[in-house]
């Protein structure tokens, strides 16, 4: 094909950008289609935002799969763990939360929701369930850190700083916030070092 041609250019473009986008093209194919696209676009300016359209062509439709992957996670946990949580049975209550925590592993979002609930079950579940909800606790804390107590409390506390406030009640809520955030932590910490001194006196 002619490229002296603007418009053989152009056709020749479209086409090895189809080729490119195609899920059928093998990825043998990508870097000779990807060059002879830089030799069709000849600046680097041209080719860094042609390369920036594709990323985010591409981008666009995995964004909604992983957006789907959540709500359906979602979903999921509300339909068979969440009943099991709330189960008369303590056995069912325990493995509930080991299949909620085993989520919590793989997802933040899921952590900053549910690490209210393994804390309460940390202390007033019966003895195996407490347990299972401490060694919960330790594993978030190795993955994500303490960092995860701030991102929950950020997240519980956005919707009471929506609408007016006078000064006063800024300055009550800032200050309220201020001690959540100094003693979600240290509870946190306090629950898991009880926990240690029992299984030390224990032993």
């Amino acid at each position: 094909m002619d490229t002296a041609d603007a418009s053989s250019r152009k056709a020749l473009e479209t086409l090895m950008h189809n080729m490119l986008m195609a899920d059928h093209v093998s990825h043998r194919l990508v870097k000779p289609i990807v060059a002879r696209i830089c030799a069709l676009r000849g600046t680097a300016e041209a080719m860094i935002a042609y390369f920036a359209e594709i990323v985010s062509e591409i981008r666009e439709p995995i964004t909604v799969v992983e957006k789907d992957i959540e709500s359906e996670k979602q979903r999921q946990i509300n339909l068979k763990i969440v009943p099991g949580i709330q189960n008369e049975d303590a056995e069912v209550r325990n493995t509930a939360i080991q299949a909620l925590g085993l989520c919590c592993y793989l997802s933040k979002d899921l952590l900053v929701t549910y690490i209210p609930l393994f804390m309460q079950a940390s202390q007033i579940e019966v003895e195996g369930v407490q347990v299972t909800a401490l060694q919960i606790l330790f594993d978030l804390l190795l993955i994500f850190g303490l960092n995860i107590v701030d991102a929950s409390e950020t997240s519980s506390s956005g919707s009471a700083d929506n609408g007016p406030q006078t000064s006063e009640q800024d300055a009550s809520s800032v200050e309220k916030a201020s001690d959540e955030r100094n003693g979600t932590p240290s509870k946190l910490v306090a629950i898991i070092c009880s926990f240690l001194e029992g299984e030390v006196s224990f032993k």
